[in-house]
């Protein structure tokens, strides 16, 4: 199809359409109108019903009466032939311009990269699929990088933004103290460059920028310099707020350049690499669940295949490492377009006594579950710190587990398992009709639809 050949394809679209529409009609006055059924047997009430439904064609029942056969098909695939035409294609003229297929790309990648706007200009020049295919890869990975760059810094403008409500001093001096561990800047209180959140992410942006392998390799090198022995290294880091772990502190006996050098680069993308990790471990959990859920369905039909003289087993392990197949191309479609769109929600802000503005104690230790796009926040004085635990939805029937096993809850005694341990789908348990007293001893995925839906009630171990 070449691309001065808008109006042939429409007029082609046209003949193919109306060449079906006849094609049905021919078969539906088979229905319709038998050849064996007289003139006053025929249906010519349902058939106007089936043009309008069908091919919105508007025929008179009144007209069509007074047709013999071939005179109603006329009527029917003169109507249904209008519709077609009636249709505007315009529309289709789009596919015909020198930058449709750029623009149909650039249109499904702000879908889903969301306001991140990716330069394809120069693409059209580029002829080889793979050539283009590397194009648009490299211009991913350019809006990537920058986003990595200037999150963590909106983030921290963010953050601080919530603080000053609360504490204007100490926000603004925990601002410059993290600016300083990260960027390497003498910015006090006193020598603020700006005070306009938009002029400090552009000032903060443009240092970012300058920190290349040279730079970072330099303030390794300054550092070393005043810091050399690894006890010096690990005071250098706690004195900084920087928690160490035993892996940390291995690594620094190691190797002290190679850690320095990997945390100041990791500084200046904590809350990415915190959001990353986030991410990924929530998407991974929702899809290994629905997984497991469809593994179950699959193996309790899976024994119907030996009615197709089929092996059981051999269909079941097909089947499972194409579901498994399956979850993991879900993970990687639903990890790329979150990495590109979620947001960490910062934590609420904390006053100096520890207690959130509304005077109560902070919830959840100042973590927010995720909610439609955003992640738990960081935390702020500890970049190197690891990613909380995610908070998952408690079903109905976890809950009346927890109930069952807390002392005094409706298990009657202290529980044995610890509440906050859960329980395996395959685990065998034991629960209760608190009504009959009935007592069934059963995996934990068939007992909770009792806990749910008819109130039995899990009986403590021991």
């Amino acid at each position: 199809v070449r691309l001065q050949d808008a109006e042939d394809v429409q007029a082609r679209l046209r003949a193919m359409a109306k060449e079906d529409a006849s094609s049905e009609i021919d078969k539906a006055l088979g229905e319709f109108l038998p050849a064996d059924f007289e003139r006053e047997a025929w249906s010519l009430v349902d058939l106007a019903d089936w043009l309008q439904q069908e091919h919105a064609a508007p025929v008179k029942v009144a007209e069509l009466m007074e047709c013999d056969r071939a005179g109603v098909r006329t009527a029917a695939v003169a109507a249904a032939h209008a519709t077609i035409d009636s249709v505007d294609m315009k529309p289709i003229e789009q596919w015909f311009t020198e930058t449709a297929g750029s623009d149909a790309l650039q249109a499904w990648m702000k879908q889903y990269m969301g306001s991140l706007e990716i330069d394809l200009d120069g693409i059209d020049d580029v002829e080889e699929l793979e050539a283009k295919i590397d194009f648009v890869l490299d211009r991913v990975r350019d809006v990537y990088a920058e986003r990595v760059r200037r999150y963590p810094i909106r983030y921290q403008i963010e953050v601080t933004g919530q603080q000053l409500q609360v504490d204007r001093e100490k926000a603004i001096e925990q601002f410059c103290k993290i600016v300083s561990i990260r960027y390497d800047l003498d910015w006090t209180p006193e020598n603020l460059p700006a005070s306009d959140p938009t002029e400090l992410l552009r000032i903060l942006d443009e240092e970012a920028k300058q920190w290349d392998d040279i730079r970072f390799a330099g303030r390794v090198e300054e550092t070393l310099e005043a810091h050399p022995t690894p006890e010096d290294v690990e005071s250098f880091a706690e004195a900084r707020g920087i928690g160490l772990s035993d892996e940390d502190r291995a690594q620094i006996r190691n190797d002290s350049e190679a850690w320095l050098n990997r945390l100041f680069r990791r500084l200046q993308s904590a809350e990415m690499d915190h959001l990353e990790r986030t991410v990924l471990l929530q998407v991974l959990d929702e899809a290994w669940k629905d997984h497991l859920h469809k593994v179950d369905m699959l193996r309790e039909s899976i024994s119907f295949r030996s009615f197709s003289q089929r092996d059981p087993k051999i269909e079941f392990k097909r089947e499972a490492s194409r579901l498994y197949d399956e979850m993991l191309e879900d993970v990687d479609g639903d990890v790329g377009r979150m990495a590109f769109t979620a947001q960490l929600r910062p934590a609420a802000p904390q006053s100096a006594a520890g207690q959130s503005p509304n005077g109560g104690p902070p919830q959840g230790g100042g973590q927010r579950p995720a909610q439609g796009g955003q992640v738990p926040s960081a935390p702020q004085s500890a970049p190197r710190t690891a990613a909380p635990p995610l908070a998952r939805p408690a079903t109905a029937a976890v809950a009346g587990a927890a109930e069952a096993r807390r002392p005094g809850g409706a298990g009657g005694r202290a529980a044995q398992r610890p509440a906050n341990v859960k329980i395996g789908r395959n685990e065998m348990v034991t629960v209760m009709n608190p009504t009959t007293g009935e007592k069934q001893a059963m995996k934990f995925k068939k007992a909770e639809p009792l806990i749910r839906d008819e109130g039995w009630r899990l009986v403590p171990s021991g």
